[in-house]
């Protein structure tokens, strides 16, 4: 489990983050919702390791985040950022190879083809492997950084009965409807397989339709978190976006979200 206990961050007198509480369990999806400027993308940087808090804990399976080992940390977890800049003219599969850098030297250096070939296929861009990265679009970039995240979780989740666990600071904001969706059936089928995944989402009823727990932000602060039916109520969506918001139940059992 990745926990964090009463994580607070400062930038300057500004409280990012502020007395907050997170689990990202193992086999589990949590949807990570607020407005802008909540504190989202902060959080997956505590989450991840990739900034330290100035007050609280974060722990990795009950060791200190901070007590990690650069690569060993980059083999239990993986994190797709909002956006990445790559100057370098490399291929589509060059990129999803970055992955498997954390891997260079161990006996799971192995698997890099496999985790590779495997990767692009569950991202949808093994049609477009030999493309330049730089020629691609804002969404075709996106999803060969999702691959690439997938090819450092490996081909063997779980394997020495360890878990990992997949960050995604908003990996739909620049997709199209049907990559939206496969994008989050791919991340369902890892936590499936006992990877915990922690995704913010703008979109609530992808949120709704994917996670199995919430977590709320509003002003660096949690309002709610727990269960995803719990937390992605009318009334608590509806005074942390400040709009009027509508819950209806499909004929399928689904909950649509209407604003």
């Amino acid at each position: 489990m990745i926990r964090a206990d009463g994580i607070s961050v400062l930038a300057g007198r500004k409280r990012l983050l502020d007395n907050v509480d997170a689990r990202i369990e193992p086999g589990r999806i949590v949807a990570l919702i607020g407005p802008n400027g909540a504190g989202k993308s902060t959080l997956i940087s505590a989450l991840s390791g990739e900034r330290r808090p100035d007050d609280g804990h974060v722990m990795l399976d009950g060791v200190p985040m901070a007590s990690w080992p650069a690569p060993a940390l980059a083999r239990r977890r993986a994190v797709l950022l909002q956006s990445t800049s790559l100057d370098f003219a490399f291929t589509v599969e060059e990129v999803v190879e970055l992955g498997r850098l954390p891997f260079a030297g161990t006996a799971r250096q192995v698997g890099d083809e496999q985790a590779v070939a495997a990767a692009c296929r569950l991202a949808g861009v093994d049609t477009f492997r030999t493309r330049s990265y730089q020629t691609l679009s804002g969404g075709e970039k996106q999803r060969v950084q999702f691959a690439r995240a997938l090819a450092q979780l490996g081909h063997r989740d779980g394997a020495g009965g360890e878990a990992h666990y997949l960050l995604l600071d908003e990996p739909t904001s620049a997709l199209d409807l049907r990559h939206q969706r496969s994008v989050l059936d791919a991340a369902r089928a890892l936590a499936d397989r006992g990877v915990g995944v922690l995704a913010a989402l703008h979109d609530l009823n992808l949120a709704a339709a994917y996670a199995d727990d919430a977590i709320l932000l509003n002003g660096g602060r949690v309002v709610a978190s727990g269960p995803a039916d719990d937390v992605m109520t009318r009334e608590l969506i509806g005074a942390c976006f400040e709009v009027p918001v509508e819950i209806v139940i499909r004929e399928n059992g689904a909950r649509a979200i209407l604003t």
